[in-house]
């Protein structure tokens, strides 16, 4: 999972730092990279997608 996170670009890699492994909520996301909240839902969104399909390319989960 580490390596997968390492290969994502890093507005999406910063994304999942704060939100899985800070344990920041969505808004203190948004605050911290200076987004509004829907934004940063979008965008997390969207860095899941890439984060589910990198994990997917090396095998993971299937």
């Amino acid at each position: 999972m580490t390596r997968a996170i390492q290969n994502m670009e890093i507005h999406d890699r910063e994304l999942i730092i704060l939100y899985y492994y800070q344990e920041l909520s969505m808004k203190e996301v948004a605050q911290v990279i200076g987004k509004s909240e829907n934004v940063t839902i979008q965008r997390m969104n969207r860095a899941r997608k890439r984060l589910k399909k990198i994990l997917m390319e090396v095998g993971y989960g299937t």
